[in-house]
C-alpha cells in the first residue's frame, strides 16, 4: 500500500518476521488460551494488530456426529488452528 508492505499471518509468520515480543506472546497466549485463532497484521517492522477469531458450535453439531456415529462413520477434525482451538 504506497509503496509499503504488510503482512496479515499467524503466531508462525510473526516469529520468521522477527516481530514477537514477550508482550505479544503474553496476548496471543491468553487470546489462543480462549479457544480463539489470532491473525496479526504487521508492516515492515513491527505488529499493527492482533485480531482474534472464535467460531461457535452450532446446536446441530452433537446431532449430526451422533447419527453419523449410529451409521458407523468415524469422525475427526482436522485443523490449522492452535492445540488450544
Amino acid at each position: 500500500i504506497d509503496g509499503h508492505r504488510y503482512h496479515l499471518g499467524n503466531h508462525r509468520l510473526l516469529e520468521e518476521l522477527g516481530f514477537c515480543s514477550p508482550e505479544i506472546e503474553t496476548a496471543l497466549d491468553h487470546l489462543e488460551r480462549q479457544g480463539k485463532t489470532v491473525v496479526i497484521l504487521s508492516n515492515e517492522t513491527q505488529a499493527l494488530a492482533l485480531f482474534a477469531v472464535a467460531d461457535t458450535v452450532k446446536d446441530t453439531s452433537r446431532a449430526a456426529i451422533g447419527e453419523l456415529h449410529a451409521l458407523g462413520v468415524k469422525t475427526l477434525m482436522l485443523t490449522g488452528d492452535n492445540p488450544h482451538t
